[in-house]
């Protein structure tokens, strides 16, 4: 824009017109003129952006390649609006260096880290191929590939809690399933811009005390009283996300955030057994108990994943699927704003023997009483002509 007849540059973060010759808005340090999102093209480092890929609470990641050896990479920018919080450039960094401290196959490579020359923070790590647990979960979903799934993700844990880190954040979109020729799909732990290393008396430093981080479906007790949480906190998101793979529906959904925090904490679980009759009773006990309130009847990894075990393989499938409209922390409604219903489609819940049998749908219910009707009508009928003859 111009003011007073010169052209000037207007700030991207705080949105001040500067003249030009500044560079960088003084206010903030960021480049004048700088855009939003980086175009293809743009030299990251060693690697040149190809296209935006995907959107989180944190940043922006675009796919990239080394324009030399040809090596594809993922490259993750911290989100502009927060390149200025240090708390929030601090998370940022933890990520990076939790997934190195750890350094496990089921946990996403992060091999390079550097600043842009708007003073954003990115971070270059593994290009993964397949697809997110949440868009698995579009389709039906075996006992056994829930057990498979499960177990990548109680190994990374059990790596990443080794390394004193919690992952803090656990939820479908942070699992990746990537391709692998004529194997099953490999399990990577994704996202650890909410993980906190271990301090030295065993617990967890927080972000600031009695701030809830996390997803709320998937939100502990602990985490959603904003109280000090551990690696108990993970062993909980994990039981919700094993009980929505069984049962077909999160332990608690509500219309807000509030609400469904208020019910991880003072709600009990609704028994696994009635949303899957079928469900080995084994199964319902582990869901129970990994979603205890009291952190310290929770099981550890270790049981966890002894518990699952025998069911590797299993080739139970759902009859069918249907639509749950559930809140979503991400979803946008039609107007662009956050939060809202969403429609997400979940499973039925899976079958382990014999089919069970759907409820009644307002159609089948408008057929039967049809039925029912027409079935009284010719029996009046009937009646009606007896007494004649």
């Amino acid at each position: 824009m111009r003011q007073g007849g010169a052209a000037m540059s207007t700030c991207p973060t705080c949105r001040t017109d500067w003249p030009p010759e500044y560079g960088v808005c003084p206010s903030d340090g960021v480049r004048l003129g700088a855009p939003a999102e980086l175009p293809a093209g743009t030299v990251v480092g060693e690697y040149r952006i190809e296209k935006k890929i995907g959107q989180g609470g944190m940043g922006v990641v675009y796919g990239a390649r080394h324009p030399v050896i040809g090596k594809r990479a993922a490259i993750k920018v911290i989100a502009r609006a927060l390149s200025m919080d240090p708390e929030a450039v601090g998370r940022f960094v933890v990520e990076a260096q939790s997934v190195n401290q750890i350094g496990h196959p089921n946990i996403v490579d992060v091999f390079a880290f550097g600043v842009l020359a708007d003073g954003r923070s990115y971070f270059v790590m593994e290009w993964l191929a397949g697809q997110s647990l949440a868009a698995r979960m579009r389709e039906p979903v075996t006992l056994g590939e829930a057990q498979h799934i499960v177990d990548g993700v109680v190994r990374a844990l059990e790596a990443a809690h080794a390394a004193g880190v919690v992952h803090r954040d656990l939820k479908p979109d942070n699992i990746f399933l990537v391709d692998v020729t004529d194997e099953r799909p490999r399990v990577k732990l994704l996202d650890f811009g909410l993980a906190k290393l271990s301090n030295h008396d065993g617990g967890i430093a927080r972000t600031r005390s009695g701030v809830v981080m996390g997803t709320p479906l998937y939100v502990s007790p602990e985490q959603a009283r904003g109280a000090k949480i551990d690696a108990r906190t993970d062993v909980y998101a994990l039981g919700v996300i094993l009980y929505e793979l069984l049962t077909g529906t999160a332990p608690f959904v509500a219309d807000s955030a509030v609400e469904i925090m208020a019910k991880h904490i003072s709600e009990p679980v609704p028994p696994p057994i009635e949303r899957c009759p079928a469900l080995p009773e084994e199964l319902a006990t582990l869901l129970t108990s990994m979603l205890a309130k009291d952190p310290a009847l929770r099981p550890g990894l270790r049981q966890v994943r002894a518990l699952l075990a025998p069911f590797a393989g299993a080739r139970a499938l759902p009859p069918r699927w249907e639509p749950a409209v559930v809140w979503m922390e991400s979803h946008r409604d039609d107007d662009g704003e956050e939060g809202g219903r969403s429609s997400r489609p979940y499973p039925t819940p899976l079958q382990f023997g014999a089919p069970r049998v759907p409820a009644p749908t307002a159609r089948r219910r408008r057929a039967a009483w049809v039925a029912v009707a027409v079935t009284a009508l010719a029996v009046a009928l009937a009646v009606v002509v007896m007494m004649a003859g």
